[in-house]
């Protein structure tokens, strides 16, 4: 009789159950559907745009985040210098950074299917 020790084999039995065990982590809810996929063609930052303005996502971080990033020189000043004088003129950069750096902004989103969410709610007839 052979030894039952001998005959195990580790790699083997990991290699057996890899096919049953998730290369990830289970999802905490089942998702069937992208609802970013309306946005695949268009450029990155025209995507996040839209998905923005669409859906009230917040793309990116608040300006008061970017100004702290500026402010403490993670974000670079002379390449900020830089880029606006290429893309709106050498001339123009004080009145840029005055406007990126002290303007205020309304930052609100207003989703579009929030608000049309709303308008079906406010309809009797309409399921």
């Amino acid at each position: 009789m052979s030894n039952p020790i001998a005959l195990f084999d580790e790699h083997k039995l990991l290699h057996d159950l890899k096919h049953y065990l998730p290369a990830q982590a289970p999802l905490k809810d089942f998702i069937h559907h992208n609802s970013l996929h309306a946005f695949q063609t268009e450029s990155f930052f025209e995507a996040l745009k839209d998905a923005s303005d669409t859906f009230g996502y917040r793309t990116y971080l608040s300006l008061s985040e970017y100004r702290k990033m500026y402010q403490t020189g993670r974000i670079h000043k002379q390449v900020t210098a830089q880029t606006i004088a290429e893309n709106k003129g050498e001339q123009h950069l004080d009145f840029w950074l005055d406007k990126m750096i002290n303007q205020e902004y309304d930052e609100n989103v207003e989703p579009k299917i929030g608000a049309l969410r709303g308008c079906w709610k406010t309809q009797p007839a309409l399921d």
